[in-house]
């Protein structure tokens, strides 16, 4: 019997396929986690604390630790993320695959892969972390994964055409335990891909991956003139009377939110918005980020107090509309950066709804 455990797009997917299949497969998961009653629960789903002793399939959504005390007496080797089950059901043999995995700028470099290769005709999907899965697009000519270090710790039967590892910086220490077990799940694209780049994820090195024998593009950088940037990644949202607003949501880690205020670095005043759920140690570097003269902090969420400790500058608040009221009474206008740098999962329920409910909160309180 197969199980799903974790509520996500991906996991969602499976479960649609298993019913156009018409297969056997249950959800296993905490009360707590139960969203819907339409949902084929295991029998008692709510009160186990342990895989049923007849699943001998898990599907799993990635964001789930091995740490889970749901995981610690099952099988690695029957665990599955969505790209892996799909290749291990061999849906699509025809399709060829490029894996991109880096701590910053994946989802922009996977999106960017995909409008090229559909500028060139071919039949191209973005998938996984970038939050589509390819069970949805059963037919593609190429799939362009975009790989979180959880997905690629869970993968046995997954294999790509061609692998991009781009800059890794510590992220997801809660998850993974240190640095060097989070930087071999990155690594581990290398060992199965057949050809693999490692470089940072520059335009030009992107050009340089779709060369790859197996792809065998000619590429320009004019390819990407007509792209659209992603939503929330360091999207304008607001210019008028002198205010500059920009929704960064999409930044959920420190370094993240270090390259959006190193775009800003020549203007004279710069509110930044950020907090959440902190995903690894505050580091120095940081800290000297925020501490520069233009810079002016409001911590907000989870780990608004740890960071405000760390900085000893600016205002703590709590949530994004008591932020802009703040700067707004203010009325020394200015850019004001909305770049967390934080995991949203202690007031949203994911950084697209974060981001969708700062635009709100600029347009109550700024139009």
């Amino acid at each position: 019997m197969i199980g799903l455990l974790g509520y996500g797009v991906t996991t969602r997917s499976v479960a649609s396929y298993l019913e156009r299949e018409s297969e056997s497969y249950f959800w296993i998961m905490s009360h707590d986690e139960i969203n819907s009653l339409d949902m084929k629960l295991y029998p008692n789903a709510a009160t186990r604390k342990k895989v049923p002793a007849d699943v001998n399939t898990l599907i799993i959504s990635p964001g789930i630790p091995p740490s889970d005390p749901r995981l610690l007496d099952f099988p690695k080797d029957n665990i599955y993320t969505d790209i892996d089950f799909f290749m291990q059901r061999k849906i699509n043999t025809k399709a060829r695959w490029i894996a991109v995995t880096a701590t910053n700028g994946k989802s922009t470099s996977v999106a960017k892969l995909t409008h090229i290769l559909r500028k060139h005709q071919h039949d191209a999907v973005s998938v996984g972390n970038i939050g589509v899965s390819a069970f949805d697009h059963p037919q593609a000519d190429i799939y362009v994964a975009e790989l979180s270090s959880f997905q690629l710790y869970y993968m046995k039967c997954a294999h790509f055409d061609v692998g991009i590892i781009g800059e890794i910086s510590p992220d997801h220490l809660d998850w993974h335990g240190d640095e060097g077990s989070y930087r071999e799940s990155k690594h581990k694209l290398a060992k199965i891909a057949r050809q693999c780049f490692i470089k940072p994820l520059s335009d030009e090195n992107l050009m340089l991956a779709l060369s790859a024998e197996v792809i065998g593009l000619s590429a320009t950088l004019a390819d990407l003139d007509d792209f659209r940037p992603l939503p929330y990644r360091l999207t304008p949202v607001y210019d008028a009377s002198g205010w500059h607003i920009f929704n960064d949501s999409k930044s959920t880690n420190l370094s993240s939110c270090e390259y959006a205020l190193n775009c800003f670095e020549s203007e004279d005043c710069v509110y930044l918005i950020c907090g959440g759920v902190l995903k690894e140690p505050i580091t120095d570097k940081w800290v000297d980020s925020l501490n520069k003269g233009n810079i002016k902090p409001i911590f907000f969420g989870a780990s608004s107090f740890l960071m405000w400790q760390r900085v000893r500058k600016g205002v703590m608040v709590e949530d994004v509309q008591q932020a802009l009221s703040y700067i707004r009474q203010i009325n020394l206008p200015g850019t004001v950066l909305f770049s967390p740098g934080c995991s949203s999962f202690d007031m949203f329920d994911n950084y697209i709804h974060r981001g969708e409910q700062f635009d709100l909160e600029v347009a109550d309180v700024f139009e």
